[in-house]
């Protein structure tokens, strides 16, 4: 417990709360538009900017304070945690790879399906071209034979030109003759051709219909991919902020208590408090012996350091051991209207905490159940002599103004060495 103060110190330096922003999706998607109809795909829209370097559980340590980044912190929601980004990340990855390989084939099947469009027009404009050719010719041999028929079989009357002798019809007959052959092989020739422009329509059309299935299945293989993203890529972000909040509630491995988030506002409450050489692990020894580092009583210290549910010793009544102190705070800190009670992380009696609390979370309030601002009243308390607290005489004799028990100087000294030892 701490006794009161009259005379309160400079307000210290704003801090940037542990709960950091969130961190934005690795890549922005593109707007796309609902799926087109069977067989319709349109070109693919531009491929997305590269996704970061970094993995996603990397990231997500960057927006933390540089001090916390290689803290070796560990416990089972953080493990759960890590595991939650990890996999969103290898669903954003996979099916981005997805997405975009199904846009690149449906460009190529698009061409592919105009390349057989074009074919089929084509090769049906080289059939109707050879099947007007063909019914011609069969005209005009149509036309031989019925004048060869109206000439009673004689074949000079079939002659467009008269014949004045034998020899004259001899030379015609083999005219006609040659004409009539040559028009057979022109009237063969149209037919083949007739049938290759079907032919090679029959197979363009059978390779379109095989083209605009492949583009039905891509498309959908494209869409189910977005449709993971759709999910994957905003939730990316909250996962990655659940992440650094379980980061700083996991304890630091190998130390008893310790979370990271106590070590981060024991830190920052000292390094607030530079000029006079207190260093983080008084503070945590201190933070340590009061309540356990913001555990005491099943208490919780959460992400932001706030204890949940708040910690409040008991009444100061004057019974054997314990000092008479009467309600100085209406109730408002402690919830006791008669007398005053030890209050937050660091056992603030109300009436000092209004003489030395402090904004040490940067929210714009001085909360004593919030670690940030009572380590950082801790400090000032500390440090309010100005003297330099890494002489260990004068650390000895700011830590008895805490708590004036040589004993709890002891322990808290203590718990001090155990933390140096972290190197942190």
């Amino acid at each position: 417990m701490v006794p009161a103060m009259t005379a309160p110190p400079p307000a210290p330096p704003r801090r940037r709360r542990a709960r950091l922003r969130l961190l934005a999706p690795l890549v922005a998607l593109g707007a796309l538009g609902a799926a087109p109809a069977s067989g319709q795909e349109t070109p693919a829209p531009e491929e997305a900017p590269a996704a970061p370097v970094l993995g996603a559980i990397e990231a997500a340590r960057q927006e933390l304070p540089e001090h916390l980044r290689r803290v070796p912190a560990a416990s089972g929601a953080l493990r759960a945690a890590e595991a939650r980004v990890l996999e969103i990340e290898r669903t954003i990855v996979t099916n981005r790879e997805i997405r975009d390989t199904a846009n690149l084939q449906l460009v190529d099947l698009g061409v592919r399906r105009e390349e057989q469009r074009t074919t089929i027009t084509v090769q049906r404009a080289r059939r109707l071209d050879a099947g007007v050719r063909a019914q011609g010719l069969r005209d005009r041999l149509s036309e031989l034979a019925v004048a060869a028929y109206v000439g009673g079989g004689r074949t000079e009357d079939a002659l467009p030109l008269g014949a004045g002798s034998a020899n004259d019809a001899s030379r015609q007959q083999i005219l006609v003759d040659a004409a009539d052959s040559t028009l057979r092989d022109r009237l063969a020739e149209a037919e083949a051709e007739v049938d290759a422009a079907s032919d090679a329509v029959a197979t363009a059309r059978d390779a379109l219909d095989g083209i605009v299935a492949e583009i039905q299945e891509t498309t959908g293989r494209r869409d189910a991919a977005q449709a993971e993203l759709a999910w994957a890529e905003p939730a990316l972000a909250p996962a990655q902020q659940a992440y650094r909040d379980a980061f700083m509630e996991s304890g630091i491995a190998g130390v008893e208590l310790l979370s990271v988030v106590a070590y981060d506002a024991y830190r920052r409450a000292a390094d607030g408090q530079g000029a006079c050489g207190i260093s983080w692990t008084v503070l945590a020894g201190i933070g340590r012996v009061e309540s356990r580092h913001g555990t005491y009583g099943g208490s919780r210290l959460q992400s932001d350091g706030t204890t949940s549910p708040r910690i409040i010793g008991i009444p100061l009544d004057g019974r054997p051991g314990i000092a008479t102190i009467t309600d100085t705070d209406g109730g408002a800190f402690d919830g006791d209207p008669v007398y005053d009670r030890a209050i937050g992380p660091m056992q603030f009696i109300p009436s000092t905490w209004r003489a030395f609390g402090r904004d040490g979370d940067g929210d714009g309030r001085a909360d004593p159940h919030n670690l940030y601002d009572a380590a950082a009243a801790a400090a000032g308390y500390l440090c309010r002599s100005s003297g330099n607290l890494g002489d260990a005489g004068n650390l000895n004799a700011a830590i008895l103004s805490y708590n004036r028990s040589q004993a709890y100087v002891d322990a808290v000294l203590g718990h001090r060495r155990d933390y140096d030892r972290l190197g942190l």
